[in-house]
């Protein structure tokens, strides 16, 4: 590529200047030193550019490149939060670490590191708090903490543990989505072969992709919020084997609070077995909040 700079440079109607007679011959002298000048510069660039990556661009050094995960504005646009992921080859894996970068004094805080791990973190409480996942209690749970790193909080307790999460505009209201298990597994079936390892197949969506279907579904379940505390939890999609978020690859994309907070629409694809493998329709459903009702927005 700069060989083909340095040649199109060569090319330039610029050089013509050295027919102009009007020129003095100082002037001229000039022109092609500089011209021997910026010839020996970009050739000079390219081996050092040639030889500066052969020798540091290697898997090693990519290794050990931070990356940047995500990031979140306050409401107030004063503070950034985001996470920067180091990885160690050593030990195969990857550690996030999260901060908090003021936009105005452009200081950058690191927050402390919480036993089991943060993810999915989010401003709360007009950019006071931070609520996140973890799995500190065992299981992923949604915590809050202050914006210093302060009063650690676990404010769901679900038995079988949460994937994500959404507030509603106002705080009034929270939702999550965790998986709930709707239908029966050889076990359940015949309890006296408690280590069978089979699977009863009759039909489709036994595997979707590279998963293998747990007999279980994702539903949203929404609840009271005030302060920290989470009070009358509804599943939205109870008795329905539907996902939603879908699966395999939906997230909280799907999901929505309308602006008031008294409404979430979130898209799922109600059928099941053969008719469920051979559609690729998915709905918008609307669920109010008030009336416990869902109606159909797209069909």
């Amino acid at each position: 590529m700069i060989f083909e700079f340095f040649f199109y440079f060569k090319k330039l109607k610029y050089f013509d200047i050295f027919k102009k007679k009007n020129l003095s011959q100082k002037f001229k002298s000039y022109i092609k030193k500089m011209n021997k000048f910026i010839s020996l510069f970009i050739l000079i660039a390219f081996f050092f550019s040639e030889s500066y990556a052969q020798e540091k661009l290697t898997p090693e050094l990519l290794w050990k490149l931070r990356r940047l995960g995500s990031s979140v504005i306050s409401a107030n646009q004063k503070d950034v939060l985001f996470s920067v992921k180091d990885y160690k080859v050593e030990e195969n894996k990857g550690k996030s670490t999260w901060y908090i970068k003021n936009l105005e004094t452009n200081k950058t805080i690191t927050l402390p590191e919480v036993e089991g791990g943060q993810h999915s973190c989010v401003w709360i409480d007009k950019a006071n708090k931070i609520a996140f996942l973890s799995k500190k209690s065992g299981i992923m749970q949604i915590w809050e903490m202050d914006k210093n790193g302060k009063n650690l909080t676990q404010i769901s307790d679900e038995k079988e543990g949460i994937q994500s999460f959404l507030y509603s505009p106002k705080e009034k209201h929270i939702l999550f989505v965790k998986r709930v298990k709707m239908e029966k597994t050889v076990q359940d079936i015949y309890p006296d072969l408690p280590h069978a390892e089979a699977r009863i197949i009759d039909d489709l969506m036994y595997r979707h992709w590279d998963s293998w279907s747990d007999y279980s579904y994702n539903h949203i379940f929404v609840a009271s919020y005030q302060k920290g505390d989470i009070s009358n939890i509804i599943d939205i999609l109870k008795d329905e084997p539907y996902d939603s978020p879908m699966m395999p690859f939906g997230g909280l994309e799907e999901i929505a609070w309308s602006k008031d907070g008294k409404q979430i629409a979130y898209t799922c694809k109600k059928e099941k077995g053969k008719k469920y493998a051979m559609s690729t329709n998915s709905e918008i459903y609307l669920y109010d909040l008030d009336s416990k009702k869902t109606s159909n927005l797209s069909s």
